[in-house]
């Protein structure tokens, strides 16, 4: 991952665009390192090297858990990330560009605020692979509804920036070229309110203490002999291809 200062924000840029920035045990832990530097700006952003956001999940690195410890390890440094973002001191705001998939769209509504370009799609495909979305069904449930994030979940299919910004996942959709600026817009904006008043404003706002039980439930699920199954040969397929 790379790491700078621009403004009052601490820029945070998954940095594997080859992968599609897809999350390895190793960016899982750094983007929590970072993310905890961050917080001594004002705000922190999260974006995406190259033409995606995050693709979610390393699906080789996924294919190669041996046992339930190692399952825990890794559903343990998703939820940890996300339990980062949404318990950070700071508003975190996620500035996306192309997918942002599986664990990389459980970051953008993880997230307190989101820009997205007009050609980003969004999409929750766990279910498919025999594993359940660890927050997304709860936090999108909230701005969509039952039924929509329902759909999106059982179905698969990803949604585009404008359904998106409809339902209430994402703040805004701008051209491509424009989401850096109107990111730096909001944080110049959130710079001026008080920086207490608005951590305790997040705090009532995200605030769950349910985040070991998700992280038990995602470790068994990718344990499961069919989920194996599927990941190693969508991994297969990376490889292959």
């Amino acid at each position: 991952m790379r790491y700078e200062t621009r403004g009052d924000a601490g820029w945070l840029t998954f940095d594997r665009p080859d992968s599609a920035n897809a999350l390895t045990p190793e960016t899982l832990d750094e983007a929590v390192e970072l993310l905890g530097r961050a917080s001594d700006e004002r705000i922190a952003v999260l974006a995406g090297e190259g033409e995606h956001f995050c693709a979610g999940g390393d699906l080789e690195a996924i294919a190669s858990i041996d046992g339930i410890d190692e399952a825990r390890d890794f559903a343990d440094g998703v939820v940890g990330l996300l339990r980062a973002v949404e318990t950070a001191p700071v508003p975190v705001i996620s500035a996306v560009d192309g997918d942002a998939f599986g664990a990389g769209f459980e970051l953008v509504v993880a997230c307190d605020l989101a820009v997205a370009s007009e050609d980003a799609r969004f999409g929750t495909p766990e279910t498919r692979m025999g594993v359940q979305p660890p927050l997304t069904v709860e936090r999108v449930a909230e701005t969509a509804g039952r039924k929509r994030v329902a759909e999106m979940a059982f179905t698969c299919e990803p949604i585009d920036a404008e359904t998106a910004a409809d339902w209430g996942v994402i703040n805004r959709a701008v051209p491509a070229d424009d989401v850096d600026d109107e990111v730096m817009d909001t944080v110049s904006s959130i710079a001026r309110s008080d920086a207490e008043a608005t951590r305790v404003t997040k705090e009532r706002i995200t605030a769950r203490d349910d985040y070991d039980e998700i992280s038990e439930r995602m470790a068994e699920r990718l344990t499961a002999p069919e989920t194996r199954r599927r990941f190693r040969t969508a991994a297969e397929g990376i490889n292959d291809g």
